[in-house]
């Protein structure tokens, strides 16, 4: 019995880079937080509320857009709706991140991230069967 390994799908891959993206951001914003000089920056609660309204609507969309992606019959078509709807999330992702970046308040950070993963999790590549 031979093992045979799949390449990933180039939509994978996509979808790889966009999680990294964000993570990584995330990653030098702590970096920056260590750094003696860094000072945090106080913003307009309505940034904050700005954050939670996309979040929301990020999530919204995704759902929305999982009927129409599960409908489609042409593979090229399917990934581009997918990458749409993974950008949606991965915005909600660096708009957290942002906020963090600034503030040094993580919860915005956590909040973009949960809203990137869900619409990560409503736009899979493939559906379980």
């Amino acid at each position: 019995m031979t093992i045979t390994k799949q390449s990933p799908q180039p939509i994978q891959l996509i979808r790889l880079s966009l999680i990294a993206s964000v993570l990584m951001f995330g990653a030098v914003s702590l970096f920056v937080h260590g750094q003696p000089s860094w000072k945090p920056r106080t913003l307009s609660p309505a940034v904050g509320y700005a954050l939670m309204a996309y979040a929301i609507v990020a999530v919204a969309i995704a759902r929305a857009m999982r009927s129409r992606v599960l409908r489609e019959p042409d593979p090229q078509r399917r990934d581009s709706l997918l990458l749409t709807g993974w950008a949606v999330g991965e915005a909600a992702g660096l708009f957290g991140g942002w906020i963090f970046f600034f503030t040094g308040q993580g919860q915005w950070y956590l909040l973009g991230l949960l809203a990137m993963a869900s619409s990560f999790a409503l736009l899979r590549t493939t559906e379980a069967t």
